[in-house]
């Protein structure tokens, strides 16, 4: 959509405000974050760069869980935090307004009005995620998740979804409702990423010239029981040592989620071996400069019935740093990868492949160059968010057109009552 188009768009009725009520604590508070919480700052950068006015509501909940200052955290511009008791009545005391719900976290605690147009961005399909580490949860909880699920599908006036995967798969779970899918809009919105590779070593490049410094590989996220340390991080360390190269290491244990849920915790064995540089958890903009500074970034973990509908936030967070990526082959954000030739797919099982691949990765700088050119390409084309929220922004401005009167009907309203008095007066 072009920005003349945008106007036109806008024009045709008053700005209407944006609420993305994110189920974690979001970048700029001081605390680290998560892929929710990088989920709505993603699509509230996108939405303003389509002329939206966008507030970020953050739940105290993650808040005071992680929050162990003195003083009050901080809080960005365009962000609020608020009592799960509070939300309704912020929300409802500024109609007409459309919320964005990030998940079903905080479903049940939206409130009726049709002068709320409700959004549901069906961000992760965590409940399937979750039914693959049953025994790590307690049952009367993820039955919980499952009705907050259906009852997300009956409310939302539209929804987004997080790669063109998980459509079938929320489809399925519209029809537990009685509302007729054909009727219900529901369109792809990629995990949306601000850009960080300006000044990265991966952007600038060497002509296909071999680099003097150690190349730097990059593993880093969240621990999750899909995403153990295995036998491949011992086959990424000694190739990586037999090229000169360092390995740095930054999968950190995350004590509860953002939807309340205990998530998978235990002691990371990041493995003694002299190429291996450990690092611990960081804020998000430490996190953006530390990704920066490396030239490959390497994403592998097990199977799982859920992870073919992933769309993995910290791959993304690595193609956004302009770094080619080792990824596995199954995942969203995989053909991502293989449309745009923008890293290595390998499954992490077949430990002699992943070796010729790290092998290729590190010795060939002219190939591992033109895969983080790729890389930036992708980010450019996908995962901007002014690129990745335009459908986003099309279902808004419709839903702002169906809760609030036209401005162009309005205005010649004000015009006829203004006439006679300009007469009158002449």
């Amino acid at each position: 959509m072009s920005r003349d188009h945008q106007g036109q768009e806008r024009g045709q009725h008053p700005s209407v405000p944006v609420y993305i009520l994110s189920n974690d604590v979001v970048p700029g508070m001081g605390m680290p974050v998560s892929a929710p919480g990088l989920r709505s700052r993603g699509l509230a950068e996108g939405l303003r760069h389509h002329g939206l006015d966008v507030t970020e509501i953050v739940p105290d909940g993650p808040v005071n869980d992680r929050w162990n200052g003195s003083v009050p955290p901080a809080r960005p511009a365009g962000v609020t935090v608020l009592a799960a008791a509070d939300v309704a009545d912020f929300l409802l005391e500024r109609t007409p307004a459309i919320v964005i719900a990030i998940n079903s976290n905080q479903i049940e605690r939206l409130p009726i009005d049709d002068r709320l147009a409700i959004v549901v961005d069906l961000f992760a399909p965590r409940i399937l995620e979750v039914a693959c580490q049953a025994e790590h949860y307690p049952a009367e909880q993820i039955a919980a998740m499952r009705r907050r699920d259906i009852l997300a599908m009956e409310r939302g006036w539209s929804f987004v979804v997080n790669g063109p995967k998980k459509v079938p798969f929320y489809l399925a779970w519209l029809l537990q409702t009685d509302r007729d899918p054909s009727q219900v809009p529901m369109d792809v919105v990629p995990m949306p990423m601000a850009r960080s590779f300006a000044n990265s070593p991966a952007a600038a490049g060497t002509g296909g010239v071999e680099p003097e410094s150690a190349i730097e590989i990059v593993s880093a996220g969240y621990l999750q029981g899909w995403s153990r340390p295995g036998p491949w991080y011992s086959v990424v360390a000694a190739v990586a040592a037999e090229h000169g190269a360092r390995f740095h290491v930054a999968v950190v244990p995350r004590k509860k989620g953002g939807d309340g849920l205990e998530s998978i915790d235990g002691s990371v064995d990041h493995f003694d071996h002299p190429s291996v540089v450990a690092h611990g958890g960081m804020l998000y903009d430490d996190y953006q400069r530390f990704m920066c500074a490396k030239d490959l970034a390497v994403d592998l973990f097990d199977f799982t019935v859920e992870r073919p509908l992933a769309m993995v936030t910290r791959t993304i967070g690595a193609i956004a740093a302009g770094l080619p990526v080792i990824h596995v082959p199954w995942t969203e954000t995989a053909d991502y990868i293989a449309e745009f030739d923008a890293g290595w797919l390998v499954d992490p099982r077949d430990e002699n492949r992943l070796a010729q691949v790290v092998d290729e990765a590190l010795g060939d700088h002219e190939l591992r160059e033109a895969k983080a050119a790729n890389a930036r390409r992708l980010w450019s084309m996908v995962f901007d968010p002014a690129v990745a929220t335009r459908p986003l922004a099309q279902q808004i401005f419709q839903h702002s057109a169906a809760i609030a009167p036209p401005l162009r009907r309005a205005t010649r309203s004000a015009e006829r009552r203004s006439a006679p008095a300009e007469l009158g007066a002449s």
